[in-house]
């Protein structure tokens, strides 16, 4: 499943605070309270509800790429062109999961922060407000970055709210959790719908009557959204992440967003994949090479680069490594008499030993 997007985004956050202040009686603790304290945002429906909202301004990019870079020294990590998922990564390292936990620890490592800090913010509201019981609530908020995937927040949350340090939970005045994102979305019923997480802290096993009160609270969101509120299981994998158009976009990226659109590779056979990838290999070389028998035509260039971008769009889906398609003399061969081309032109791709790739580099996950 696809879902794309075109035009600029609203924030989410200001639209959450609206709703709090609207639909939940919130009032915003930076009127009321001195700025020396260590503050909540907001407290809600008479105090019952104590409110810390933190955003995910940063994608963690920049983390990521870091990390990439240290993982590329391993013999192990495949060469690809563009970019991979970290699936596609995984599946050919034969320690997979220490690689994998290493990739949450580095993505999630602004969520546990922004945690950590709401549980110390919660604490002190706790501590000195009159109210005796108050359902303490932080909302996570997505600001439109694609890494912070339902299945890689619910995860980190759920073990960030069980994890202890020094003998007790390190996030034990954090009742829930609640995660929006319009960065990620399915289909219901032909109709967009987008993910809301909603995750047990230790408090609500401890006063099971708080999982009521936070099941109202999203009960009123459903009615400030105007939308359907379907409650189900966490089945992540069906939310897509949502691709933005941009107005304008290089030539290449024109290339490869046309092949997502209509991938035309994907049935194939791994077989003729290869197939495709030595067709258009000796077409590249005939274009591109010194001493081609073939005159240089731009046009057929710009038709065989576009063919290329998507076989390795293609090579990505699959988490095939440009190693899978080693040079070989015989099978270019082939490809030239599939391809219907003279003698002179198969005799000169015979005497080719090693053909060089434009691009070929390890790209990033």
């Amino acid at each position: 499943m696809r879902i794309e997007r075109h035009g600029p985004v609203e924030r989410l956050t200001p639209r959450v605070e609206r709703f709090l202040r609207e639909y939940l009686g919130g009032v915003n603790q930076d009127e009321v309270q001195s700025h020396q304290q260590r503050r909540i945002d907001y407290v809600c429906r008479n105090g019952l509800v104590a409110v810390e909202i933190k955003t995910l301004e940063g994608d963690a990019s920049e983390r990521m790429e870091n990390l990439v870079v240290e993982l590329r020294e391993d013999p192990e990590w495949p060469a690809f062109f563009g970019s991979w998922s970290a699936a596609s990564v995984l599946k050919h390292l034969s320690d997979p999961e220490a690689v994998k936990l290493r990739l949450l620890n580095r993505s999630g490592r602004a969520i546990v922060n922004h945690l950590k800090s709401a549980n110390k913010q919660l604490a002190a509201h706790t501590s000195t407000f009159p109210r005796r019981n108050v359902v303490r609530v932080v909302i996570l908020i997505n600001e439109d970055h694609d890494i912070y995937t339902p299945h890689l927040v619910g995860h980190i949350l759920w073990h960030a709210v069980r994890k202890h340090e020094n003998g007790k939970l390190m996030l034990g005045n954090i009742d829930a959790v609640v995660y929006f994102t319009e960065r990620h979305a399915t289909k219901i019923v032909d109709k967009i719908a987008f993910p809301i997480l909603d995750i047990d802290g230790a408090g609500i096993v401890e006063a099971p009557w708080k999982r009521h009160v936070i099941a109202s609270c999203l009960d009123r969101w459903r009615e400030f959204s105007a939308s359907e509120l379907h409650r189900m299981e966490p089945t992540f994998s069906r939310f897509a992440t949502i691709e933005p158009i941009p107005d304008q976009m290089a030539r290449h990226q024109a290339w490869a967003l046309v092949y997502r659109r209509k991938p035309y590779l994907r049935g194939v056979s791994e077989a003729r994949l290869r197939d495709v990838w030595d067709e258009l290999l000796v077409m590249s070389l005939l274009q591109m090479m010194e001493g081609s028998p073939v005159p240089h035509d731009h046009a057929e260039t710009m038709i065989i680069m576009e063919k290329q971008a998507h076989l390795y769009q293609e090579l990505a889906h699959r988490g095939l490594p440009i190693t899978s398609f080693p040079f070989e003399s015989l099978r270019v061969i082939e490809a030239g008499r599939r391809l219907h081309l003279s003698e002179h032109v198969i005799g000169w791709l015979a005497r080719l030993r090693r053909a060089p790739v434009s691009g070929e580099g390890h790209g990033d996950a």
